[in-house]
């Protein structure tokens, strides 16, 4: 009586060859983290000015740090890249900037110019860019010696 074992599957390398494609599934996972670093953008921005009574609560620091750590860890769970990590933090970066600093027709802005908001608003691009960049840079993958 012979019984056959089943063939282990090999375990895909650690790193991406260069010139790789990207499967499907990792695209998809990219564009969705990138789609909820825009969405973590906005919310972040609309905390800025949260406040309890006079006192500013400024939970907004606390999450653009958070989730600039958290969304480039997810890309490189997706791929390898560093263009993996650095996609979900720069579609955090832009609208974090552009919606800041752009007014609506009718004069209204998110981030109010002056008084604490401005700081807070001010702390949200340091704590979230310097989280995002030093995520990035930490977690690229590492060159071979020649």
């Amino acid at each position: 009586m012979s019984t056959t074992r089943a063939q282990p599957q090999p375990q895909p390398s650690p790193s991406d060859p260069p010139g790789a494609a990207l499967t499907p599934t990792a695209v998809a996972g990219i564009v969705l983290l990138c789609l909820a670093a825009i969405l973590a953008a906005a919310i972040e921005l609309l905390l800025v000015p949260l406040r309890e009574g006079t006192t500013m609560v400024p939970v907004s620091v606390l999450f653009a740090a958070v989730s600039n750590v958290v969304l480039p860890r997810m890309g490189r769970s997706f791929a390898t890249r560093t263009g993996a990590m650095a996609a979900p933090f720069l579609a955090w970066l832009v609208p974090m900037v552009l919606l800041a600093l752009t007014a609506r027709p009718e004069g209204d802005v998110i981030v109010p110019g002056g008084g604490g908001e401005q700081w807070v608003y001010y702390l949200v691009l340091l704590a979230g860019g310097i989280s995002g960049m030093v995520t990035v840079a930490t977690g690229a993958p590492q060159r071979g010696r020649r």
